[in-house]
């Protein structure tokens, strides 16, 4: 049984902006008692191709829960391409290091095949998790999709 100084402490962080801000919401159970419920964005992950750029185009969060949809479906899209890879994380509220793991080993992959990689995501979204943790400086950010397809081709590595 949770105290009321428990629910209070849990809202406040909630909705203080903290890193899991929006994924507490309170809700009046049918006996009438009020308890916090984690609130999930639903989970989706597509692969699609722009000229010699494979993009994963990523919605929902990406957390310990999603980690081996998020996991299967970079693989997926990126097998297979010699060209970049465009990682859409733009319609992504939330991310944890179980995510950032994943797009580190990712990141390596990609290197030892000499192939490069890019990550678009926006500053209300999951770009602060990249800047707090200090890998702003290890991948390629931008805040939309069609500023890292310009990146890519600006680099030169692109044949398109």
């Amino acid at each position: 049984m949770t105290s009321c100084t428990g629910d209070r402490r849990r809202r406040q962080r909630a909705s203080a902006g903290g890193p899991r801000a929006g994924r507490l919401a309170l809700r009046q159970t049918r006996c009438g008692r009020r308890e916090l419920r984690a609130v999930h964005h639903a989970f989706d992950i597509r692969g699609e191709s722009a000229g010699d750029v494979q993009i994963v185009w990523v919605k929902g969060d990406v957390d310990l829960d999603t980690a081996q949809r998020f996991s299967e479906g970079i693989r997926r899209a990126t097998t297979g391409g010699d060209g970049a890879v465009l990682v859409d994380l733009c319609e992504v509220p939330f991310m944890d290091s179980t995510g950032l793991h994943l797009l580190l080993n990712l990141l390596r992959r990609l290197t030892r095949q000499r192939r490069e990689m890019a990550v678009a995501c926006s500053p209300s979204g999951v770009q602060r998790l990249f800047e707090l943790t200090r890998l702003d400086g290890t991948f390629q950010l931008y805040e939309s999709r069609a500023e890292a397809l310009a990146g890519l081709e600006h680099s030169g590595r692109l044949g398109v």
